[in-house]
């Protein structure tokens, strides 16, 4: 009797065991962790792509963005976001930076189903939103054949940051080339611009092979003070000659004097 007593006992505390682990096991939900790949910083009216890549075993998924700034003028979507995709977890979203600098911050809400649950994920990101620099320059070919495909070099303060390329320079003509610069580390102030070519037969802006000038980035400084002080001090000056002028010539008699 006692033996199957404990057989018995043996095979409900396995029963209970399983019943627990099985609640257990149901009643567990994975945490939505997705990955999300955006840029740092873009340019004014650039188009550029948010990539959300949620966790795969879920259901049912969605994203929703949320924009905002000091000045969500020209971007797209003007304010928010939203996609739905059954069974795919990964989200490509496209945006437009707007025409103002400034940083843009993006709100990105992930959501999709674990059986009857429903699971979310919140992330905050900033976006930096900068005015891209446009430079561009004349290449003379002064040889007599023509040239295909002529890399030009831009470098900025002696640090080279890209090249452009002429498809196709004529004898004896002149081509411009154009290049846009986007450096969000850029401090306000003046900087030098090179322009090179590894070509003996151009000339660039009228010059040698290698062009170099000078490009103030950022909000000039105001010297206006610097006028007004100076018709302060104009206008002191003709105060004092005119003031000294009406005083009379005749000195004053001593006092002790009659």
């Amino acid at each position: 009797m006692r033996k199957y007593f404990s057989i018995l006992t043996v095979v409900m505390m396995a029963f209970l065991a399983f019943s627990v682990v099985g609640v257990s096991h149901a009643s567990y939900v994975p945490p939505m962790t997705p990955s999300v790949t955006i840029p740092t910083y873009v340019t004014t009216n650039q188009n550029f792509t948010v990539y959300v890549n949620d966790t795969n075993g879920f259901s049912n998924y969605t994203v929703t963005v949320y924009l905002s700034g000091e000045n969500l003028t020209g971007a797209s979507p003007s304010f928010s976001y939203h996609n739905f995709q059954a069974s795919n977890p990964d989200f490509r979203v496209s945006l437009r930076a707007p025409n103002a600098t400034q940083i843009l911050y993006i709100n990105i809400i992930s959501g999709a189903n674990f059986g009857s649950k429903y699971v979310t994920s919140q992330q905050s990101f900033s976006v930096h939103v900068i005015e891209p620099i446009y430079f561009y320059a004349v290449v003379k070919n002064t040889g007599s054949s023509g040239i295909h495909n002529l890399t030009v070099d831009f470098s900025v303060d002696n640090q080279f940051v890209g090249s452009t390329v002429a498809t196709f320079v004529p004898a004896g003509a002149s081509v411009t080339v154009n290049f846009t610069y986007v450096n969000p580390y850029l401090t306000n102030g003046e900087h030098t611009l090179t322009v090179s070519v590894n070509n003996k037969a151009i000339r660039v802006d009228g010059s040698a092979a290698v062009y170099t000038t000078h490009f103030y980035y950022g909000k000039p400084p105001n010297y206006n003070w610097i006028y007004y002080v100076a018709a302060i001090v104009i206008a002191f000056m003709i105060f004092l000659a005119m003031t000294a002028g009406r005083r009379s010539s005749t000195p004053n008699r001593p006092k002790w004097k009659k």
